[in-house]
């Protein structure tokens, strides 16, 4: 990662594009969160045969990148804590921070590490070591070697008398640290993870060469119980290292077409809330929003912040990306009242988007209300569940019979252990609407009014409302009169003039 030194924000010129992308995603799981070696396994396979989402340059391997998202394999980094550290982990305590550092200039990578430990010790998470993540250059093209980023990680320990939901939470007010100093000082940084349940391994290579690249991934010991995929199409614009998906907690296909408003909404919030829930002062998450980050890496980022403020991911993704709940005449009420609450608290971002989520428990996926990204799935016999954005990417053979769907505007499914295995869409609306009284805040909080009497007359203009000077020529306009357009003189500030019996508006002008 070559410095700037323009740069006084840590970031990569790649970073600072504004991109959108259109790509292939897809999960695997097991119903009862059984962890096993065909999982990762499965998740490979189905990143390879989306292949043709992504794009490729013309060397043949650079890619616009591909990555996987897994729960911790806790064996598989206690055994690296022990061989290569030189520490004894226990496997269900074990943190891994994935960064992207400089790779050009040891002043500046050194700096990022000793950012890491500091936000570490600050947030009283004990610092095992450091690793170099082995890699193979030789699975990455040209451009993405000119770019490779020194990739790092750090091992880290839960406390002891800390759960887990509160040491994610201290891992995330970490990582806020660590961003901040490492921006403030000018350090090339990206943090892919920093967690206690989930680790990201993501790359600039296309998507059959992710294992290739990253032979921790070809480990037998490197197990789990689900596992997100993605491969990434970066549209008209030349990928990054740090774009490359899954994200921290999502991976996405498609694009928010109202990303400027949603991040505008976010920077007009003047209260977050962060210190009511225990996340920590406000100044620490300000601004939330970064503004170089794709609109998947905006919406990951807000996932990520309501998540850890305790609420679940299915609600999070249902509050952000609701289904079109207004016009709906079969709609249980418990769940309308639901969409209702949560209009007032947050705008839709809107797409055509996909997405899949994942806390490192459950793992599920949600189309947004237009519904126009594909995302089918099956759930097999043997409570093999595969959901991807295209049919067969993941071989189901061999474990029994399948049931097959797809998902449709603002539909979702969950792959949940803790609560039976698969969810469908309307369970999960029911079981959302269910947690609290959103019949009884949504009627105690929205007061009804009336909507008045509409104009069913437009009042007429005279030619003394319209001003002219006297070397202004007339322009034509046209009106509507019975059956067709007529022109008549007007002032050249009007455009279109719309009686009580336009068929519609505004009218197709005339040639």
């Amino acid at each position: 990662m070559r410095a700037n030194p323009a740069n006084t924000d840590g970031l990569t010129p790649a970073r600072r594009r504004a991109e959108i992308d259109s790509c292939g995603i897809g999960f695997v799981a097991d119903a009862s969160g059984s962890s096993a070696r065909s999982i990762v396994q499965a998740a490979l396979t189905g990143l390879a045969c989306v292949k043709h989402r992504g794009a490729i340059a013309a060397d043949g391997i650079s890619g616009d990148g591909a990555g996987i998202l897994t729960p911790i394999p806790g064996e598989f980094f206690s055994r690296i804590a022990r061989d290569e550290l030189g520490a004894s982990v226990d496997a269900t305590r074990v943190g891994v921070v994935t960064a992207f550092l400089d790779r050009e200039r040891e002043s500046a990578r050194s700096g990022a590490l000793q950012a890491i430990a500091s936000a570490c010790a600050g947030e009283g998470l004990k610092l095992i070591g450091f690793r170099n993540v082995p890699i193979d250059d030789s699975q990455i093209g040209r451009q993405a070697h000119s770019e490779l980023p020194a990739i790092v990680h750090a091992v880290i320990q839960r406390p002891d008398g800390v759960d887990i939901e509160e040491a994610e939470r201290r891992a995330y007010r970490a990582r806020r640290r660590a961003e901040m100093h490492c921006a403030k000082e000018g350090l090339r940084h990206y943090f892919v993870s920093w967690s206690f349940r989930t680790v990201n391994y993501k790359a600039l290579v296309t998507s059959e060469r992710l294992a290739g690249f990253y032979p921790d991934l070809a480990a037998d010991d490197y197990i789990a119980p689900l596992a997100v995929f993605h491969s990434r199409f970066s549209t008209n614009t030349s990928p990054a290292w740090e774009r490359a998906q899954p994200f921290r907690m999502i991976c996405h296909n498609g694009e928010i077409n109202t990303i400027d408003g949603n991040h505008h909404r976010m920077l007009a919030r003047d209260h977050l809330g962060t210190e009511e829930v225990g996340l920590g002062e406000e100044s620490l998450f300000r601004p939330l929003l970064h503004p170089h980050d794709s609109d998947s890496g905006k919406i990951d980022a807000a996932i990520e912040l309501l998540t850890r403020a305790g609420r679940d991911p299915r609600h999070v993704v249902a509050m952000l990306a609701p289904e079109a709940w207004e016009g709906q005449r079969d709609l249980a009420p418990g769940v309308r009242d639901f969409f209702r609450y949560h209009a007032c608290l947050s705008d839709p971002w809107d797409g055509p988007a996909a997405l899949i989520y994942t806390d490192g428990r459950r793992v599920g996926a949600s189309l947004d209300r237009n519904g126009l990204r594909p995302m089918r799935y099956q759930v097999c016999d043997d409570g093999f569940v595969v959901c991807a954005s295209e049919v067969g990417a993941v071989p189901t053979e061999g474990h029994g019979s399948v049931r097959r769907g797809r998902l449709g505007p603002g539909e979702a499914i969950c792959v949940d252990p803790d609560a039976g295995g698969v969810q469908y869409d309307a369970q999960i609306k029911t079981w959302l609407a269910g947690r609290a009284p959103y019949e009884e805040w949504v009627d105690d909080g929205l007061q009804p009014f009336s909507l008045g009497v509409p104009v069913q007359v437009v009042p007429p203009r005279t030619n003394s409302s319209v001003s002219r000077s006297p070397t202004e020529s007339p322009v034509k306009k046209w009106r509507w009169s019975s059956s067709r357009w007529q022109s008549t003189p007007r002032s050249p500030r009007s455009r279109w003039v719309m009686t009580s019996r336009s068929p519609r508006w505004p009218p197709t002008r005339a040639r």
